[in-house]
Order: structure tokens, then C-alpha cells, then sequence
């Protein structure tokens, strides 16, 4: 939660986060939520994947 709102204050607009924090989604305000694009990670092959896109 407060990675995700200071990602948002620091003007970032898509993050990549652990699949396990699926569930912890809810505690993040709604606004943040809003503007962020969220990408739940699996393994770190994704991550690495997305990073070269």
C-alpha cells in the first residue's frame, strides 16, 4: 500500500508487483488504484520480459 501511493506521488503510472500482494489490492486507495496500471508478477522471467518491452 504505501509503495503503490508514493509510486503514484512520484508521478509513476505503471508499477509491476509481487502476485502474492493480489490480495492486499483492497487497502490501496481508490484514486491510486485508478491511475496506476498494477502488473501482478509471478516469477522474475516476467518482470525481466517487461522491463525489455
Amino acid at each position: 500500500k504505501e509503495k503503490s501511493t508514493a509510486a503514484h506521488r512520484s508521478g509513476l503510472k505503471h508499477i509491476l508487483a509481487p502476485d502474492l500482494n493480489k490480495k492486499d489490492l483492497e487497502e490501496i486507495p481508490e484514486r491510486v488504484r485508478k491511475d496506476l496500471k498494477i502488473t501482478f508478477v509471478k516469477e522474475v522471467e516476467e518482470v525481466i520480459k517487461l522491463a525489455l518491452a
